[in-house]
């Protein structure tokens, strides 16, 4: 019996060793099966095949079932099992237990189930299960714990469950696929019952076109998704299954479901870490349900849903708090049209600041008093800081979410002929019920006009085809009506020719174009547009070109006393010549020490001291050899500086006019200017002053001129744009003075430093459709900080989003403070003289002689005994004749 037993065993290890040697893998390039003989004959064109190396597709009307593949073990690559229409389940897969890679189910009408799964545990690539009509469940697949790249079920109308897998315990997502998990189109779904409870899925989740689903019950228990998109669900009532979601890692889109009452559901949610955008859902009338939600890192679009007129949900006012720039409310019902309909119904107060102009001067309340428009309101609390614009009702609105005092100050007052009735304005929310309502009073401290004049050029000039609008804004910032006011722009007219202008002209002299502007009151505002265009008749590539713009009133106030006052002049003679002008057009001569300095492109040319007397003038020529003059000189007792320069006088060097500040001179008279070019890269930012040389070298205690250009390089309309300049430390945020743009704009400064502008509505074409009508600018104006050091940076960058696109971000411009400095060079010690002088001691001239042959051009330089270049001038030749004159 003992030999008995050995031998059988011996013989089943045998035949163990035999079946093993007889299976084997196949079919390396895949195989396709058509037809049900195709599928029975596997088993005996493969009799030992257990694994196919290549890609299984199965596609025949006449397939009814499987059975000739159940010797199958694994796939190397892809399952797809498509267009069968006779095929009710998977019966014959029952031994299948590894797809390489994607199982796709699709367009099987006449499939019922999936049994014949039920080995399959992991799907390394996609699982589709797609237009299947009759498919009632998903049993048959109860094993499978992980779907490595993505879930999609899709237009199975009889589905009404997800039952089958219950067992899944991860979803993840191909880096190639936008989502994780898709369930769309499946008309008969009621309920998310059955994707696994204890699941983790990673990835971006869609939920759409599923009409029968009332709400979301039988989503998973997750708390952190990677993004979620609920739309086109025609029956969705609220979103209850979604109650253990606390955060979603970017975008939450909830659009387009027509029975959707209310959010409930999402009650824990707490944070968003991009954007919020809730539209077209009509019947949408309660966002109670986001209370929880604290934090939103990107855009809130809450637009089209009709049903809706509370938007006081604690994230859309704490929104609307801290990013008011990224909130987007239009065409819900009334009380969340707009921001400012929201802010009125926030848990915080809307809060309403009246500025008037105290006309009797009293600092009384009275009924005479008028509304000051356009003029900025700045309010401050304890976690809460804006500055915003008076509307043309002389209103600032803001909406105040803190829960302690705070203040309202004005901070571009006192002026020369204003001041404020009060410098600071406490309010206590406590003292108010609803709305917080205070007013600011301006009491006038001269009867006087002021008119402040703001020239607005483009970014550039461009080509002879090319149109450039431009405008001058005149504002009555005195205390006494403009009367009659003589508006005067001067331009270029050799170069540039006037196509339009909104005012008509009423007279012109030359280069000089007259406008007549009627009473304007105390803070109203005229503005002339022009619209230009460089003359096709001369070649301007490069240069710059500058206009003037001032305004006078008829019932100006006149000084009483004496002054002095210097005007520059400059003028090219003949192309040989640059003459700069020094004149005093005041009425007493000069009192302190003035001083001028002449600069030829980066350079300190030549430095001097000077006085004149009433109308008395100087003048000052250097030869004219293509480069940059630019004469800076003391303007006022005071020491205030004014400057002129002048370029393409015996060849051009271009771009250094805008390298140094200009002079925008008194309130009533702006000087600006711009360069003729081809192109420019989009969204950039530049500035005025650009600084000289590397370091980009600017004078202290002048103001900027800052550009921000943006054009839209997508594909489509863009049909909101929004700038945030988080403004550098070293400027001053008080000074800030909103400019030209080529779209209406909406500006708000938030906090200490981020400005905000928004373009909104725009309907910005892309640049492929329309590249003059894609772009766009806008222009501000800032002071420095009093007295920066030398060597102090400052640096500004800008960003750019167009609609819901990431941010753009420009260049930084960077600004180094100090001046140019004149530069001595010692000889060296031992050196041979080079020259030799005739009259020294001079007394009226000198001639400086050549020791030996030196060729090409030379130039004469002499300096003070302060180090300063008093004379420069270049010569030919072996002699140099020097002329004393006024030394």
């Amino acid at each position: 019996m003992k030999k008995v037993k050995q031998l059988l065993v011996i013989t089943s290890l045998l035949m163990g060793i035999g079946q093993l040697g007889l299976a084997q893998s196949c079919l390396p390039e895949g195989i396709t099966f058509n037809t049900q003989n195709e599928i029975d004959d596997f088993p005996i064109n493969y009799p030992n095949c257990v694994e196919i190396e290549g890609e299984i597709f199965i596609q025949g009307n006449d397939i009814t079932n499987l059975n000739g593949l159940n010797q199958l073990v694994s796939t190397g690559s892809d399952l797809t099992i498509k267009l069968c229409s006779n095929l009710s389940d998977l019966s014959g897969l029952e031994n299948l237990s590894s797809i390489g890679r994607d199982l796709i189910i699709q367009e099987n009408i006449n499939l019922e189930h999936l049994s014949g799964l039920e080995g399959v545990t992991n799907i390394p690539g996609l699982l589709i299960i797609g237009a299947n009509n009759a498919l009632i469940n998903l049993n048959g697949l109860e094993n499978i714990t992980s779907i490595l790249g993505g879930l999609e079920i899709s237009e199975n109308p009889s589905l009404t469950n997800l039952n089958g897998l219950n067992n899944l315990a991860f979803i993840g997502q191909e880096i190639s696929n936008p989502y994780s998990v898709m369930i769309v189109g499946n008309m008969g779904l009621q309920s998310l019952e059955g994707l696994g409870n204890s699941i983790e899925i990673e990835g971006f989740i869609q939920i759409a076109d599923n009409d029968a689903l009332q709400n979301l019950a039988g989503f998973p228990a997750i708390k952190t998704i990677d993004g979620l998109a609920i739309f086109d669900n025609n029956g969705l009532i609220n979103l209850q299954g979604l109650d253990s979601l606390t955060q979603v890692n970017s975008n939450l889109y909830i659009f387009q479901n027509s029975s959707l009452v209310n959010l409930n559901g999402l009650n824990q949610l707490e944070q968003v870490d991009e954007g919020v955008i809730i539209f077209d859902n009509p019947l949408l009338n309660d966002l109670s349900a986001l209370n929880r939600l604290v934090i939103i890192n990107g855009i809130l679009d809450i637009s089209n849903n009709p049903s809706l007129s509370d938007c006081s949900a604690f994230a859309i006012c704490n929104h609307l708090n801290n990013r008011p720039e990224d909130v987007i409310v239009y065409s819900n019902a009334p009380g969340c049209n707009t921001t400012f309909e929201i802010e009125a119904s926030c848990n915080g107060i809307p809060t309403l600041v009246n500025l008037l102009i105290d006309v009797n001067g009293n600092c009384l309340l009275d009924n005479a008093d008028l509304p000051a428009p356009g003029l900025q309101v700045r309010l401050n609390g304890s976690i809460q800081a804006a500055t915003r614009s008076t509307n043309g009702d002389g209103v600032a609105k803001f909406g105040y979410l803190d829960n302690g005092p705070f203040y309202l100050n004005l901070p571009q007052f006192p002026t020369a002929y204003w001041s404020a009735c009060q410098d600071t304005t406490w309010l206590d929310p406590a003292n108010f019920q609803d709305t917080i309502q205070a007013t600011l009073l301006l009491q006038p401290v001269a009867q006087c006009p002021d008119l402040y004049v703001n020239l607005n050029l483009p970014p550039s000039f461009r080509g002879c085809l090319v149109n450039s609008n431009l405008s001058v804004d005149i504002q009555n910032v005195g205390t006494v009506p403009a009367e009659n006011s003589e508006a005067t722009i001067v331009l270029p007219l050799s170069v540039l020719e006037v196509l339009s202008s909104s005012l008509p002209i009423s007279a012109q002299s030359g280069d000089t174009l007259f406008f007549t502007i009627e009473n304007l009151a105390p803070f109203e505002t005229a503005r002339i547009n022009l619209v230009i265009r460089t003359r096709c008749d001369t070649f301007l590539l490069g240069q710059t070109l500058c206009l003037e713009a001032f305004a006078t009133p008829a019932n100006a106030c006149l000084p009483t006393e004496n002054f002095s006052e210097i005007r520059l002049y400059s003028e090219c003679l003949n192309d040989e010549t640059v003459r700069f002008t020094l004149k005093n057009i005041g009425n007493a001569p000069t009192q302190s020490m003035h001083e001028y300095v002449i600069i030829e492109d980066e350079v300190i040319l030549m430095m001097d001291d000077f006085t004149l007397d009433p109308h008395e003038e100087r003048t000052v020529d250097l030869p004219a050899n293509g480069a940059t003059y630019r004469m800076e000189a003391t303007r006022f007792d005071n020491g205030v500086q004014t400057a002129i320069a002048l370029e393409n006088c015996g060849g051009l060097t271009p771009g250094l006019i805008t390298a140094y500040w200009l002079d925008e001179g008194l309130n009533n008279y702006d000087y600006a200017c711009a360069e003729v070019i081809l192109a420019y890269d989009p969204n950039q930012k530049t500035a005025i002053p650009k600084g000289v040389g590397e370091s980009h070298l600017t004078a202290a205690n002048h103001p900027f001129q800052y550009t921000i250009e943006f054009q839209n390089t997508g594909t489509d309309t863009a049909y909101r744009v929004l700038l945030t300049d988080i403004l550098s430390p070293h400027l001053d945020v008080n000074t800030f003075r909103p400019g030209f743009s080529s779209h209406p704009y909406s500006w708000e400064i938030r906090g200490l430093d981020t400005l905000n502008v928004l373009f909104f509505p725009i309907a910005l074409p892309d640049s492929n459709v329309n590249v003059a009508g894609s772009q766009g600018f806008f222009t501000f104006d800032i002071d420095q900080k009093p007295d920066l050091p030398d060597g102090t940076v400052i640096e500004n960058t800008a960003s750019i989003v167009f609609d819901f696109n990431p941010p753009i971000v420009t260049n930084t411009t960077f600004h180094t403070i100090g001046e140019l400095v004149v530069n001595i060079d010692e000889p060296e010690r031992g050196a041979k003289p080079r020259w030799k002088v005739f009259a020294n001691p001079v007394k009226a001239s000198a001639t400086f002689q050549a020791i030996g042959v030196l060729a090409g051009e030379k130039q004469f330089d002499l300096y003070d005994a302060a180090g300063r270049k008093v004379r420069a001038e270049r010569f030919y030749g072996q002699e140099f004749l020097f002329q004393r004159q006024t030394l």
